[in-house]
């Protein structure tokens, strides 16, 4: 890289390609076929294992493209770890886990950033589609397609000396569109060691910038508008900041959308059921939910009872009973199996009100005949557009909830009559090492076929995002959104980038909020000092309650965030705090000017100053003003040539904005 030699000799045998088979147990096995030289590249083909294998390593301008392929050829299910792995002495360097956080490389540890999720080789899916290592002179990176969905693992061992990529991958004939085969894919690239996983995640953006276009004209945060909230007496509920609103299929409920100017978003949960099976009390048992079922699909019987598609059939005049009928017949055929064929749910003593039952995840992919899929296009999505359509109403988009709510025990399915309509090879249980549909991935079909009919109809997605196991979909959402408190602000805007990211409060007011959940990263937080820490990383404040709590505070924070959202964030800041417990986050250079977010971590009022260097950021002329946006007061700074020096304080945990205006707004962008 620029020069210099980053590869070390491998301590290792194997390094370059190789292929694991998990099932057996056995050691990775290196990849040593036959090379032959491409135009742009090369390919390696060998017959190891049981398998053929193909690698392709492409040369592009600023990235090499690794591609791979494997096919069993001994007649067997399989489960395979293939992967990738780079020689390199990395001791001292630093492994970077998020664009706040990395560690310095020890001797004999393995560094990765991971989540549980109960397949491949070891039961863990990497967190971001990106990685960063480097050493100050020279940075690192391996990184995922959005668009090509797989359980895989970045790691550096510094036992082995090795910087790998794993893919884990489930083979079996029954994948029709693949019978035995499975691909993977990702590249090769530097970044800029002076910013690590900032500037890894900055080059991602350029590479595949289709990925995080930015089709929304309108930001603010989420609201639910439920029948029992349109009050039109209530004071202005435009004071919030409200922009996205979800609503249950009536027609008063766009209305009320309509009336407030807010987009209108059609409510839905399709990858997990509810299933009613007796009355509230005790904890539901399997087998009388699988019975409840299986009485409610045969059409001798009449269907059980459900407050919920009630509702839903009386708000969109539609039979009761073939609808329940169809849907308990639709979620059979849908449900996910574990290893030993029963129906994947998790029990519980109350559901949906006054019943004891089960929540099923099932497969949404969109090709199963007469499945979960079908019904929800037939009996709610559709219906919900025809009302829409009528004049002086809309629907611009649908909500998509619970998206990955439900843990690793209910993730992988093994039904294998799924797999011939899979589109995403399989991968396989940790524990099983038997093939298995990743359920995401299932969910992933289903959102790429919204998606697509979406962008043609200029309507948008809203998915409630719990960051439980994949990012994969981001890229098909149009406001990416995380019910509860700020789940996870730095991870939502690092794989948003500058889409519209939005949290959800839950709770019914501040004090139970702080009862029932409290945030150990921020103790004796107000709800004050919880709407500006939005501002960090500009996320938009919901409300699942339309109540006054905090209304004053809402309409002085939101605007400031609105701002600072339609800036856009950029993830390398060209900003240094003096104090490493004080973050600065950057949002612009754009039409509305040079913006920064900043956020005290400690718990201590700190004195520090930001240095900006202005040359990185393509100033040519010299700053003229700096003002706090929270007070709407002028702060002191300094410039020596390009490089500005700003002295604030700020009290422990809180959080303020600041705008950066300049004599001259030519600015000349820097890569």
């Amino acid at each position: 890289m620029d020069g210099a030699q980053s590869l070390a000799s491998a301590r290792s045998a194997v390094s370059g390609f190789y292929v694991t088979d998990v099932a057996s147990g056995s050691l990775p096995i290196y990849v040593r076929g036959q090379i032959q030289q491409q135009k742009a590249g090369i390919t390696l083909k060998q017959n190891l294992i049981g398998l053929d294998f193909t690698g392709r390593l492409i040369s592009h301008k600023d990235y090499i493209e690794v591609r791979g392929e494997i096919k069993d050829i001994s007649g067997k299910e399989r489960a395979i770890s293939a992967g990738f792995a780079l020689p390199m002495d990395a001791i001292g360097w630093q492994w970077w886990d998020t664009i706040q956080g990395k560690r310095v490389v020890e001797a004999g540890e393995v560094y990765k950033h991971i989540r549980n999720c109960g397949a491949g080789e070891t039961g863990e899916i990497s967190r971001y589609p990106f990685s960063a290592i480097e050493n100050g002179k020279m940075g690192i990176s391996y990184a995922v397609r959005m668009d090509q969905p797989r359980i895989f693992v970045m790691e550096y061992d510094a036992k082995e000396r090795l910087f790998r990529l794993r893919f884990d991958l489930g083979l079996s004939p029954e994948t029709r569109k693949f019978p035995s085969k499975a691909s993977f894919s990702f590249i090769i690239y530097k970044h800029d060691p002076e910013w690590g996983f900032r500037s890894a995640a900055r080059r991602y953006y350029d590479f595949y910038p289709q990925f995080f276009a930015k089709r929304v004209k309108k930001e603010g945060g989420w609201i639910c508008v439920w029948p029992g909230q349109l009050s039109h007496d209530a004071p202005d509920p435009r004071d919030f900041g409200w922009q996205y609103a979800l609503y249950t299929w009536a027609a008063e409920q766009i209305e009320f959308c309509r009336k407030n100017g807010w987009y209108a978003l059609a409510y839905s949960e399709p990858s997990m059921q509810h299933v009613p099976a007796g009355p509230a009390g005790e904890k539901a048992k399997y087998e009388d939910c699988v019975a409840a079922l299986k009485r409610s699909a045969d059409p001798s019987n009449e269907p059980d009872e459900h407050l919920w598609w009630k509702s839903v059939a009386d708000t969109l005049g539609l039979p009761l009973t073939a609808l329940l009928r169809e849907r308990s017949q639709s979620i059979l055929r849908s449900t996910l199996w574990d290893e030993n064929g029963k129906i994947r749910m998790s029990l519980a003593p109350k559901i949906d009100g006054p019943y004891s039952g089960a929540f099923v995840p099932v497969n949404t992919d969109p090709e199963i005949p007469g499945g979960i899929n079908a019904f929800y296009m037939k009996w709610l999505l559709e219906p919900s557009f025809s009302i829409a359509a009528k004049p002086g109403l809309g629907c611009d988009g649908i909500y998509l909830d619970s998206y990955d709510a439900w843990g690793s025990s209910t993730s992988l399915n093994y039904r294998k009559e799924h797999f011939q309509y899979a589109d995403i090879p399989l991968t396989f249980g940790r524990d099983t090492c038997k093939p298995a549909i990743f359920s995401d991935f299932s969910a992933y079909e289903f959102t790429k076929q919204i998606a697509g009919r979406f962008r043609r109809e200029d309507r948008y997605i809203l998915s409630n995002w719990f960051h439980k196991f994949t990012f994969f979909p981001c890229h098909m959402w149009d406001i990416i959104g995380s019910e509860g408190a700020m789940r996870d602000d730095i991870m939502g805007r690092t794989i948003g980038y500058k889409k519209p990211y939005c949290d959800l409060f839950v709770a019914e007011d501040w004090e139970e909020y702080k009862k029932k959940s409290i945030n150990g990263a921020h103790p004796g937080e107000t709800y004050e000092g919880y709407i500006k820490r939005h501002m960090l990383y500009a996320v938009f404040p919901g409300r699942a309650v339309m109540d006054n709590e905090g209304r004053q505070i809402h309409r002085k924070y939101v605007p400031i965030i609105r701002v600072l959202a339609k800036a856009g964030w950029e993830p390398v800041t060209y900003a240094r705090p003096s104090d490493p417990s004080i973050y600065a986050e950057r949002f612009g250079p754009g039409k509305g000017g040079l913006f920064f977010s900043v956020h005290n971590k400690s718990i201590e009022r700190k004195e520090f100053t930001l240095e900006v260097d202005m040359r990185n950021l393509g100033f040519r002329s010299r700053l003229s003003d700096l003002k706090d946006l929270v007070n709407d007061s002028p702060i002191p700074f300094t410039q020596t040539g390009r490089m500005v020096k700003i002295t604030m304080s700020l009290d422990g945990k809180d959080t303020t904005a600041l705008s950066l205006r300049y004599r001259s707004s030519r600015v000349v962008p820097r890569s």
